[in-house]
């Protein structure tokens, strides 16, 4: 790779400029014509006891120049060189998480080895995907420090950014797996509530690197479901409430309170008060009874689709069946945030996925 716009920069003390021209210039032509570079002598005496001397061309005729410079003068200061890379060549020599230099650690490794001062800025518009130098792609590249320090280092980086840069080869596609999950549709609201941002569902798909979608009503679960349970303390609770109607029946059979109906059947449609009975003989408890008993000697039907939904989960097989217990132990009344602390021990960077519809 070669550099565009190259210009080194020298300073030498301003009492020496005129040996530096020569007579009617003849000491400045030589050295231009015999290294094909150009230099500008601006001596400023007012200004600095340096006068700066612009010497531009190819890199190799510009050095060659400013040592014939080195050559005429006492001594000289630091000098900056500055050239233009392609896009892809500053890419391989930056590092925008290195810290404020923004270089690569074998950047820093040049610069310290030659005592230089090392400035890379990034590529702008369509030059950061060209490998061509163009003047205009941004601000130029800038080396500064000793003049034999400055040549080496240009060498070195130069050969850096002349590098191919090698593809990474793809990583093998995890084959995807689908399972699903069935939920009580009472425990609905469970997994499904929207909470400060998302669905519980939606935080299990993002935590777990999988695709968990709600499946329609209409669409039968699939027989391999796996079934999450209602909690044992709902279940508890469930059965002793049924105790308390059966009492109430049996004792007071004038009127089940609407408090004990509103816990057997917590449908928020349902008016309470339609639940009022006027109420039952001993006859008719004693036939409820035998009904009751004759329903237990029955086969148990299944359970109808419409009680549960089902979550579609998808993704590679390690991740799915870590969704689905996850969703499973949310609905059996597992804390959210214990759940999520283990999907988050399991996949540390599939948080930054998104999953879930």
């Amino acid at each position: 790779m070669s550099v565009a716009g190259f210009k080194l920069t020298l300073w030498i003390p301003v009492e020496q400029v005129g040996i530096v021209i020569g007579r009617s210039g003849q000491t400045i032509n030589k050295i231009q014509g015999g290294t094909s570079s150009r230099l500008n002598v601006v001596p400023d005496q007012d200004a600095s006891a340096w006068a700066p001397v612009y010497i531009r061309g190819a890199p190799d005729g510009v050095f060659a120049a400013a040592q014939q410079v080195v050559e005429l003068v006492d001594e000289i200061d630091d000098c900056v060189a500055e050239f233009h890379l392609g896009g892809r060549g500053r890419t391989l020599l930056r590092d925008e998480n290195s810290g404020p230099s923004n270089l690569t650690l074998e950047t820093k490794k040049v610069s310290a080895d030659h005592k230089v001062r090392i400035l890379i800025p990034q590529a702008t518009g369509n030059a950061k995907s060209d490998n061509k130098p163009s003047k205009d792609d941004a601000a130029p590249c800038s080396l500064e420090g000793p003049l034999e320090g400055v040549k080496k280092a240009l060498k070195a980086l130069v050969e850096i950014a002349s590098r191919k840069v090698e593809k990474k080869p793809q990583e093998p596609q995890v084959p995807q797996v689908e399972k699903c999950v069935s939920v009580p549709a009472t425990r609905l609201r469970t997994v499904a509530r929207r909470g400060q941002q998302q669905p519980v569902y939606r935080v299990v798909a993002r935590y777990s690197g999988t695709q968990v979608a709600k499946r329609p009503r209409d669409q039968p679960i699939p027989e391999d479901a796996i079934v999450a349970r209602e909690p044992e303390d709902a279940l508890s609770q469930a059965a002793l409430t049924v105790e308390s109607v059966v009492e109430a029946c049996t004792e007071e059979p004038t009127k089940i309170t609407s408090s004990v109906i509103s816990h057997v059947l917590p449908d928020e449609n349902i008016d309470n008060d339609d639940f009022e009975d006027p109420g039952c003989s001993e006859d008719e408890s004693s036939t409820e009874t035998d009904a009751s008993d004759e329903d237990d000697d029955e086969e148990v039907p299944a359970e109808p689709s419409k009680d549960r939904i089902g979550f579609m989960v998808r993704g590679g097989e390690k991740n799915v069946d870590a969704a689905c217990q996850a969703l499973v132990q949310i609905v059996e009344g597992s804390s959210v945030k214990d759940v999520v602390a283990q999907l988050k021990v399991a996949f540390p960077t599939a948080a930054s996925r998104r999953g879930g519809r």
